[in-house]
């Protein structure tokens, strides 16, 4: 039985693609990103304009698409304690593109976050989309409970509770500019 204080690193798995999808390692160059290739924390990974990529993260506790034309890296997965009783950290940061993910429920002490431009998503166990325009510094990001809610924090402080089938586009103009809620939050709350 592994203690609190025993951290291991977590793995994710590409577990489809289309396309030609890279992997980045630090500083090395852009390099092709194939299937059941084991992912460490502390890479980046791209798909093309006709392309996706599907990668289990931390293990098994969740799969995420990257959409086409899409820039995420996977900053930190960690895990502890047993097979029963294991806590999980995993923080990824979407720069550009679209993410659509299911993740499993999280323990208490677990922590599933995911970073854009605009600000920082906390995801508990919940079906989700996260799409942040290319080119524009997350300016028009939009963050979407598909089922199950999400916790939305904008880079202004700004926090929102989003539950099933609620979408929010939080950063307009520039970022922090807090914007109306998307058109599906507005026709469910009036």
């Amino acid at each position: 039985m592994l203690l609190p204080a025993e951290v291991k690193e977590g793995r994710a798995t590409v577990r489809s693609k289309r396309g030609i999808c890279e992997i980045k390692v630090g500083d090395q160059p852009w390099q092709p990103l194939n299937v059941s290739m084991s992912l460490p924390p502390g890479v980046t990974l791209r798909t093309p304009k006709d392309g996706y990529a599907d990668i289990s993260v931390n293990g098994f506790s969740s799969i995420i698409r990257l959409e086409a034309e899409t820039v995420l890296q996977i900053v930190k997965m960690n895990f502890w304690g047993d097979l029963r009783t294991t806590d999980q950290e995993t923080l990824l940061n979407l720069t550009a593109g679209s993410l659509i993910g299911n993740v499993r429920k999280v323990s208490q002490n677990s922590r599933y976050e995911i970073q854009t431009p605009c600000g920082l998503v906390g995801i508990r166990g919940t079906d989700f989309q996260i799409t942040v325009p290319n080119g524009t510094n997350g300016a028009g990001t939009t963050f979407t409970s598909v089922t199950g809610q999400i916790v939305v924090a904008t880079t202004s402080g700004v926090v929102r509770i989003l539950k099933t089938g609620e979408s929010w586009s939080p950063c307009g103009v520039g970022i922090g500019a807090e914007d109306e809620t998307s058109e599906t939050t507005r026709r469910r709350h009036g």
